[in-house]
Parts: C-alpha cells; sequence; structure tokens
C-alpha cells in the first residue's frame, strides 16, 4: 500500500505482519496473512489435485504416517543422531569476503563460491568451535592471497 512507501515503510514491513488494517484494505491488499487464512485447512488431501509430479509428497505422507503408526506400536522412528554422533554440518551462504575485483564478477563468484565450499568440506571431520576456527582461518587466508587464476 502507499502508506508503506516512506522511510519507516520497511521497517514495518520487516518486523513482521501489520495485524490491524481494516477490512477493506485487507481485501484489496492481501497480505501472507490474509494468504495463508484463506486456503482453508491446510489438512484437507481430499480437496487437492496431485499430479505426476506430486509423488515425493505423496511417498512423504505415506511414510510419515507409517511412521506414526509405528510410534504408537511403541517403535521409535529412525533419528539423525543414530547414524550422525555429531551435528550435522551445514554450509552456510552467508560468507562475505573481500577480494579485489578481477574484472569479471561471474568469473569472480564462480571462482570464490568454489574456493569457500572446498574450505568448508576441508573441515567436514570437525565439530563446534574447531570446525569454526578452521574454517575462518581459512576464509582469512582465502582474502590475504586471493583466488588463484
Amino acid at each position: 500500500p502507499e502508506a508503506y512507501n516512506t522511510p519507516e515503510g520497511p521497517e514495518l514491513i520487516e518486523q513482521g505482519e501489520v495485524f490491524d488494517r481494516p477490512y477493506e484494505e485487507r481485501q484489496r491488499f492481501p497480505a501472507d496473512v490474509e494468504a495463508c487464512e484463506g486456503m482453508g485447512l491446510i489438512s484437507e488431501h481430499d480437496k487437492e489435485n496431485l499430479v505426476p509430479s506430486d509423488k515425493g509428497i505423496q511417498m512423504y505422507r505415506r511414510r510419515l504416517r507409517d511412521l506414526i503408526v509405528g510410534l504408537q506400536g511403541g517403535t521409535e522412528p529412525p533419528h539423525v543422531t543414530a547414524t550422525w554422533p555429531n551435528p550435522i554440518p551445514t554450509y552456510g551462504g552467508d560468507t562475505i569476503l573481500n577480494l579485489p575485483p578481477n574484472g569479471d564478477d561471474r568469473d569472480l563468484l564462480q571462482k570464490a563460491g568454489i574456493a569457500v565450499m572446498d574450505i568448508q568440506f576441508d573441515a567436514e571431520s570437525k565439530t563446534g568451535a574447531e570446525r569454526d576456527t578452521q574454517v575462518i582461518a581459512a576464509l582469512k587466508i582465502l582474502e590475504q592471497e586471493g583466488l588463484s587464476a
């Protein structure tokens, strides 16, 4: 809405949903909350029109139902910690590097992305602070030495 087109507008939006809007405004400019509430019950699977590409959804629901029945019968569902004793390493996309421009941004971004992922993969066997320390140290070296040609 035009009313949010002010310097403060993005801050209002970033804080979350504005709930005290008049009914007419909610009808003319529906936000996320109106879209979600207007869908009806999410669990009304009989009203869905699944297509062949939804096979994964059907498989997931079947597996979930089987796990629920098993749990009700006393069988614990498998848990990731049973096969991986430590926190699962994740590969964040929030790395910010200060690299000099090289004339070809696309090439620079591709090389930087590969280098960052290699650094994270090299630290895969470590956990917690040890992993963080290794990754941060390698990223600092990457910044200092730059990317190889």
